[in-house]
């Protein structure tokens, strides 16, 4: 039970820590100048993350690899995303993107609560030590709490604005 509640403690504190760090630089310049480069960080952390997972997995392909395929796509889609904003905001009119709701927030919001659940879950389930052998996971549950707070925010903030 010791070693649980010390996984779950370190869970929680991560996503403390990615919601409160976020919530501080929500309206902040640098966070509109350097949210789309943070999230190709991100998306190509989930992306390498998974493929290499999955190269390095002797598990069958279905349905036992259908998590990390999943981290896949939402680091693709994470990518693209912010690619698309970037070419769109930065490199077409060099404005800085209007806070707006779309189908594109509630995919991430949903994209952040399954990495936090997954990766709590997997560190759970898990025998290995948290450090070093579970730190992509901790950092997937860290990514996810950031993507949840920030949409999370966003909702607030242009409902506030109706």
């Amino acid at each position: 039970m010791g070693r649980k509640f010390v996984k779950i403690s370190l869970a929680a504190g991560t996503i403390f820590a990615a919601a409160s760090a976020t919530l501080m630089v929500f309206h902040t310049h640098f966070i509109k100048v350097t949210i789309d480069y943070l999230s190709f960080a991100a998306g190509l952390f989930l992306m390498l993350e998974a493929a290499y997972a999955i190269t390095r997995s002797k598990e069958k392909f279905f349905p036992n690899q259908l998590s990390r395929i999943a981290r896949a796509l939402v680091g693709a889609f994470v990518f693209l995303t912010h690619l698309d904003q970037f070419i769109r905001y930065r490199v077409v009119t060099s404005t800085i993107a209007e806070i707006t709701i779309d189908w594109k927030d509630y995919a991430a919001l949903t994209a952040g609560l399954f990495l936090v659940t997954e990766g709590i879950l997997k560190i759970i389930r898990s025998d290995l030590p948290i450090f070093p052998n579970q730190m992509a996971r901790v950092f997937r549950i860290l990514l996810g709490a950031i993507l949840i707070t920030i949409h999370v925010l966003q909702f607030i903030h242009c409902w506030g604005n109706l």
